[in-house]
């Protein structure tokens, strides 16, 4: 015996109509847009030139750590999800945790400089806050303009 499905009236209210998903946008994009500041913003932040007067050998930019670390948990997180789920789901998860990958990387990248026995340790722990402050305010940028586009 099949089983059939009927769509009856509302007893009290109007019918509801057909509404689009995510928020009623006609794109994926709209949804990742915090991811996209975030990742807009983290590369924008530049560490101090060297001046000198600094120590030889001074770095004073965590950049090549923190990216190499956002890589690698991305990978990874990716590689998760796509063994738990279909890849297209996986991305799409990606995306919209991206934010939480860059918050991981910075931290990852802090683990890493702060073992670094290399000249410039104090300039490279601005650099990285700035990297996280940036990535974190291009975040709620992004989430601010979702907001609103999902509230038009």
């Amino acid at each position: 015996m099949p089983v059939t499905i009927e769509r009856l009236p509302a007893e009290r209210a109007t019918p509801a109509s057909g509404a689009a998903a995510a928020g009623g946008c006609c794109s994926c994009c709209c949804c990742c847009l915090h991811s996209l500041g975030g990742l807009v913003l983290a590369a924008t932040a530049r560490a101090r030139p060297i001046e000198p007067s600094d120590e030889p050998g001074t770095r004073t930019s965590v950049r090549r750590e923190y990216w190499l670390s956002f890589l690698g948990v991305t990978v990874i997180a990716l590689a998760v999800m796509a063994h738990e789920m279909r890849l297209e789901e996986a991305l799409l998860f990606g995306a919209i945790f991206l934010p939480g990958a860059q918050l991981a990387a910075s931290l990852l990248a802090l683990i890493v400089s702060l073992a670094s026995r290399t000249p410039g340790h104090r300039q490279r722990m601005k650099h990285l806050g700035w990297i996280t402050l940036l990535g974190v305010i291009g975040g709620l940028v992004g989430a601010g303009v979702m907001f609103v586009l999902f509230n038009l």
